[in-house]
Protein backbone atom coordinates (compact mmCIF):
# COMPACT_ATOMS: atom_id res chain seq x y z
CA UNK A 1 0.00 0.00 0.00
CA UNK A 2 1.47 3.45 -1.24
CA UNK A 3 0.56 6.67 1.02
CA UNK A 4 0.80 9.90 -0.69
CA UNK A 5 2.00 11.63 1.70
CA UNK A 6 3.38 15.25 0.11
CA UNK A 7 1.36 17.65 1.93
CA UNK A 8 1.85 16.03 5.30
CA UNK A 9 4.04 18.82 6.97
CA UNK A 10 1.05 21.50 5.79
CA UNK A 11 -0.81 19.34 8.74
CA UNK A 12 -1.55 21.95 11.91
CA UNK A 13 -4.54 19.70 13.50
CA UNK A 14 -2.50 16.22 13.55
CA UNK A 15 1.36 15.38 13.92
CA UNK A 16 2.51 15.30 10.43
CA UNK A 17 4.98 12.42 11.32
CA UNK A 18 2.43 10.13 13.13
CA UNK A 19 1.81 8.20 10.24
CA UNK A 20 5.56 6.64 10.83
CA UNK A 21 4.06 4.56 13.93
CA UNK A 22 2.64 2.27 11.08
CA UNK A 23 5.41 1.22 9.28
CA UNK A 24 6.65 -1.61 11.96
CA UNK A 25 3.12 -3.06 12.05
CA UNK A 26 2.51 -2.98 8.09
CA UNK A 27 5.67 -4.62 5.93
CA UNK A 28 3.37 -3.72 2.84
CA UNK A 29 3.28 0.00 3.78
CA UNK A 30 5.36 3.04 1.93
CA UNK A 31 4.67 6.16 2.58
CA UNK A 32 5.65 8.92 -0.10
CA UNK A 33 7.14 12.17 0.86
CA UNK A 34 8.67 15.22 -1.25
CA UNK A 35 10.99 18.11 -0.56
CA UNK A 36 8.87 20.14 -3.32
CA UNK A 37 6.34 21.31 -1.71
CA UNK A 38 6.62 22.51 1.71
CA UNK A 39 11.05 22.82 1.43
CA UNK A 40 10.00 24.60 -2.10
CA UNK A 41 12.21 22.26 -4.34
CA UNK A 42 9.95 21.62 -6.66
CA UNK A 43 12.26 21.77 -9.52
CA UNK A 44 14.45 18.96 -8.62
CA UNK A 45 12.53 16.56 -8.07
CA UNK A 46 13.91 14.91 -5.06
CA UNK A 47 11.74 12.77 -2.74
CA UNK A 48 12.24 9.79 -0.79
CA UNK A 49 10.01 6.83 0.48
CA UNK A 50 9.30 5.59 4.46
CA UNK A 51 9.63 1.26 4.04
CA UNK A 52 7.67 -1.13 6.32
CA UNK A 53 10.21 -3.37 4.95
CA UNK A 54 13.92 -3.41 3.75
CA UNK A 55 12.45 -6.30 0.99
CA UNK A 56 10.37 -3.00 -0.61
CA UNK A 57 13.75 -1.43 -0.32
CA UNK A 58 15.76 -3.89 -2.43
CA UNK A 59 12.93 -4.62 -5.08
CA UNK A 60 13.15 -1.09 -6.12
CA UNK A 61 16.01 -0.98 -6.11
CA UNK A 62 16.96 -3.88 -8.32
CA UNK A 63 14.45 -1.87 -11.12
CA UNK A 64 15.43 1.39 -10.73
CA UNK A 65 17.33 3.76 -12.53
CA UNK A 66 21.04 4.59 -11.41
CA UNK A 67 21.22 8.56 -10.43
CA UNK A 68 17.60 8.84 -10.45
CA UNK A 69 18.33 11.98 -8.23
CA UNK A 70 20.97 14.40 -9.31
CA UNK A 71 23.72 15.94 -7.79
CA UNK A 72 22.30 19.19 -7.05
CA UNK A 73 18.95 17.70 -5.70
CA UNK A 74 20.70 15.90 -3.14
CA UNK A 75 22.29 18.44 -2.11
CA UNK A 76 19.57 20.57 -1.78
CA UNK A 77 17.43 18.03 -0.21
CA UNK A 78 20.39 17.67 2.59
CA UNK A 79 20.97 21.50 3.17
CA UNK A 80 17.38 21.54 3.18
CA UNK A 81 17.17 19.42 6.33
CA UNK A 82 18.68 21.52 7.80
CA UNK A 83 16.28 24.35 7.96
CA UNK A 84 13.34 22.74 9.60
CA UNK A 85 12.70 26.30 11.21
CA UNK A 86 11.62 27.49 8.05
CA UNK A 87 9.74 24.36 7.15
CA UNK A 88 7.73 25.80 10.39
CA UNK A 89 7.84 29.15 9.46
CA UNK A 90 6.28 28.19 5.88
CA UNK A 91 3.81 26.49 7.54
CA UNK A 92 2.52 29.20 9.98
CA UNK A 93 2.53 31.77 6.65
CA UNK A 94 0.42 29.14 4.92
CA UNK A 95 -2.01 28.00 7.46
CA UNK A 96 -2.93 31.93 7.97
CA UNK A 97 -2.71 32.80 4.18
CA UNK A 98 -5.45 29.78 3.87
CA UNK A 99 -7.72 31.26 6.97
CA UNK A 100 -7.61 34.41 5.16
CA UNK A 101 -8.54 33.71 1.36
CA UNK A 102 -10.98 31.10 3.13
CA UNK A 103 -12.92 33.98 5.12
CA UNK A 104 -12.74 35.97 1.97
CA UNK A 105 -14.00 33.23 -0.26
CA UNK A 106 -16.84 32.52 2.25
CA UNK A 107 -17.70 35.94 2.17
CA UNK A 108 -18.06 35.91 -1.48
CA UNK A 109 -20.51 33.34 -1.25
CA UNK A 110 -17.98 30.77 -2.57
CA UNK A 111 -17.10 27.34 -1.01
CA UNK A 112 -14.29 26.12 -0.60
CA UNK A 113 -12.85 22.56 0.89
CA UNK A 114 -11.17 22.12 4.17
CA UNK A 115 -7.53 21.98 3.61
CA UNK A 116 -4.31 20.95 5.31
CA UNK A 117 -2.20 21.80 2.67
CA UNK A 118 -0.71 24.92 0.82
CA UNK A 119 -4.05 24.91 -1.72
CA UNK A 120 -7.95 24.27 -1.65
CA UNK A 121 -10.67 24.09 -4.41
CA UNK A 122 -12.68 26.82 -4.77
CA UNK A 123 -16.33 26.11 -5.88
CA UNK A 124 -17.19 28.23 -9.21
CA UNK A 125 -20.64 26.79 -8.84
CA UNK A 126 -22.92 26.60 -12.21
CA UNK A 127 -20.71 29.04 -13.56
CA UNK A 128 -18.58 28.39 -16.81
CA UNK A 129 -15.37 27.22 -15.32
CA UNK A 130 -13.36 27.80 -17.81
CA UNK A 131 -14.64 30.94 -18.23
CA UNK A 132 -13.52 31.45 -14.48
CA UNK A 133 -10.24 29.84 -15.42
CA UNK A 134 -9.52 32.39 -18.83
CA UNK A 135 -10.67 35.24 -17.17
CA UNK A 136 -7.67 35.19 -14.03
CA UNK A 137 -5.53 34.09 -16.58
CA UNK A 138 -6.02 37.29 -18.36
CA UNK A 139 -5.38 38.85 -15.04
CA UNK A 140 -2.10 37.80 -14.43
CA UNK A 141 -3.60 34.63 -11.99
CA UNK A 142 -3.11 31.20 -12.88
CA UNK A 143 -5.41 28.54 -11.63
CA UNK A 144 -5.70 24.89 -11.99
CA UNK A 145 -9.35 24.37 -13.67
CA UNK A 146 -10.86 20.97 -12.11
CA UNK A 147 -12.16 19.73 -15.22
CA UNK A 148 -8.67 18.72 -16.28
CA UNK A 149 -8.01 17.05 -12.69
CA UNK A 150 -11.27 15.36 -12.41
CA UNK A 151 -13.29 17.75 -10.14
CA UNK A 152 -15.63 19.98 -12.41
CA UNK A 153 -16.62 23.51 -11.09
CA UNK A 154 -13.62 23.84 -9.75
CA UNK A 155 -10.82 25.63 -8.94
CA UNK A 156 -7.46 24.59 -7.87
CA UNK A 157 -6.17 27.44 -6.05
CA UNK A 158 -2.79 27.33 -4.10
CA UNK A 159 -2.11 29.97 -1.66
CA UNK A 160 0.62 32.41 -1.38
CA UNK A 161 1.87 35.29 -0.27
CA UNK A 162 -1.00 37.99 1.18
CA UNK A 163 -0.14 40.59 -1.82
CA UNK A 164 -0.44 37.32 -4.10
CA UNK A 165 -3.54 36.09 -2.55
CA UNK A 166 -5.14 39.48 -2.37
CA UNK A 167 -4.21 39.66 -5.97
CA UNK A 168 -6.16 36.61 -6.86
CA UNK A 169 -9.21 37.83 -4.80
CA UNK A 170 -9.78 41.03 -6.34
CA UNK A 171 -8.89 39.24 -9.80
CA UNK A 172 -11.95 36.85 -8.58
CA UNK A 173 -14.26 39.95 -7.83
CA UNK A 174 -13.53 41.09 -11.56
CA UNK A 175 -14.04 37.65 -13.12
CA UNK A 176 -17.00 37.03 -11.22
CA UNK A 177 -19.20 40.25 -12.53
CA UNK A 178 -17.67 39.16 -15.72
CA UNK A 179 -19.25 35.51 -15.14
CA UNK A 180 -22.68 35.20 -13.56
CA UNK A 181 -23.58 32.12 -12.02
CA UNK A 182 -26.94 31.04 -13.71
Amino acid sequence: MIVDEAYCEFNTLDDPDASLELLPRHPNLVLLRTFSKVHGLCGLRVGYALCGSDEFVTAVNQVRQPFSVNALAQVAAAEALLHQDEVASRVERTAVERLHVEEALAERGLDSTDSEANFSWVSVGDRDESQVVAGLSRRGVIVRAGTDLGGPGNLRVTYGTREENDRLLAALDEVLAEVPNP
